[in-house]
């Protein structure tokens, strides 16, 4: 074992040799980049913003407009004077513009252009956090121009408490995420995330990629010494396979981290550089409003890394496992996509655990709602809620998949010779 780390960098430039995994670095980055910056390109979501009076912007335009307006009053709390220094602008704003050719979906009556202030003033990002919590009202443009703080935080208690029940909560289990809800200082203060709101709105689509990358990676990691017929001139060398599957297992873990940091990396950095990188001390509610967590956005986005990189460890050991089982790169590569498929899939909550297990499957846990998933994994009197259930599942699976491949690489190869 003296020459393990010999045999570490050796495996490591082995896997990072392979001219597929660059280019499909190469290729997926570009397109996860255009995909999270696609509002603010001419030819994305956005395009340009044609407004009733006849004027237009393009979307980086009312990107930066929204932006200059936000980081304004971040950091002041979202109470009515916040709310009164909104109104008044947009008030005086829309004076003798009731007339103009509103589209239907502005609503009716005195306030149906408050979107057309809202998006010329650059309040939209605020008025949209307020909608999210008065949109099922009878009139909700009214709500947006006349309640008060306090109706705003009713309507955000109302919300959970809705959210509750039709996820079908226990007493127990509602009196957790409500004491979670209460320990936040009301009222909020104000904070513009676009940037990070938009990472994380695109954070299943990064893990997605890394799990293809990941399997294109490592895939061959023990299967191409069947295929090339290299197993005997390893077993036969002083070395022996002891040393040379650990050096396996751990320069695969590493890779899989390494691309994980290099995807959320860079596309993080994306996001903070179009959208902003405000917002990192502001509650997690200004992004997630179903969200009855008491972090801060900050928080939210080093939970969300952090168990990320614990997944780059899972699906790299079970695709090292598949690679030392199957011996075929093709076979890991049909195995993975089916488990990929598969986890597209939900089960319907009538099953319980069985039901709640499912929900934090490693292809599609952590995603946007991540964080308004409320139903808790029971243990005696205690509660795990999914981020702590997740933090001792993924563990286990990485504890349960290195031995495996491991001690299956020592005896197969032996019995196959």
């Amino acid at each position: 074992m003296h020459n393990f780390g010999s045999l570490y960098k050796t495996e490591l430039k082995k896997i990072l040799s392979k001219r597929a995994i660059w280019i499909t670095l190469v290729i997926g980055m570009t397109l996860l980049i255009i995909a999270g910056i696609s509002n603010v390109l001419p030819f994305g979501i956005g395009g340009r913003y044609d407004f009733p009076d006849g004027t237009s912007m393009s979307a980086y335009e009312f990107y930066q407009q929204q932006k200059k307006t936000s980081e304004e009053i971040t950091g002041q709390k979202l109470d009515d004077a916040l709310l009164q220094r909104m109104r008044t602008e947009m008030k005086e704003f829309l004076k003798d513009k009731q007339d103009l050719p509103y589209a239907e979906t502005t609503g009716s009556g005195e306030y149906r252009g408050v979107w057309f202030a809202a998006e010329k003033l650059g309040y939209e990002d605020l008025l949209s956090k307020l909608y999210t919590q008065f949109q099922d009202a009878e009139d909700p443009n009214r709500l947006l121009m006349e309640s008060d703080a306090a109706e705003y935080y009713q309507a955000v208690r109302d919300n959970l408490e809705y959210g509750f029940s039709r996820d079908g909560l226990s007493e127990e289990e509602t009196e957790y995420w409500s004491e979670k809800y209460d320990r936040q200082s009301v009222p909020f203060a104000y904070g513009y995330a676009r940037g990070y709101s938009s990472f994380i709105q695109m954070f299943f689509v990064y893990i997605w990629f890394v799990f293809l990358l990941i399997v294109v990676s490592l895939a061959g990691v023990f299967s191409e010494e069947v295929s090339h017929r290299t197993d005997a001139m390893i077993l036969s060398t002083r070395n022996g396979r002891k040393p040379v599957s650990l050096a396996k297992l751990f320069a695969g873990i590493t890779v899989g981290i390494l691309e994980m940091a290099i995807v959320l990396g860079m596309n993080l950095a994306v996001c903070l550089i179009t959208f902003g990188h405000g917002g990192w001390d502001a509650p997690l509610l200004m992004v997630i409003q179903s969200t009855a967590w008491d972090l801060t956005v900050g928080q939210g986005i080093l939970i969300f890394i952090g168990l990320a990189l614990v997944l780059a460890m899972v699906f790299a050991a079970v695709t090292m496992l598949l690679s030392q089982t199957l011996g075929s790169s093709t076979g890991v590569l049909a195995v993975q996509i089916g488990i990929f498929l598969l986890g597209i899939f939900n089960i319907p909550d009538s099953l319980g655990i069985i039901s709640q297990l499912w929900s934090i499957r490693p292809t599609n846990f952590l995603m946007y709602y991540a964080f308004s998933k409320y139903r808790l994994f029971s243990i005696g009197s205690h509660f795990l809620n999914v981020f702590q259930a997740a933090g001792i599942l993924y563990p286990l699976l990485i504890a349960a998949a290195v031995p495996i491949t491991y001690v299956s690489y020592q005896r197969m190869q032996v019995k196959s010779r």
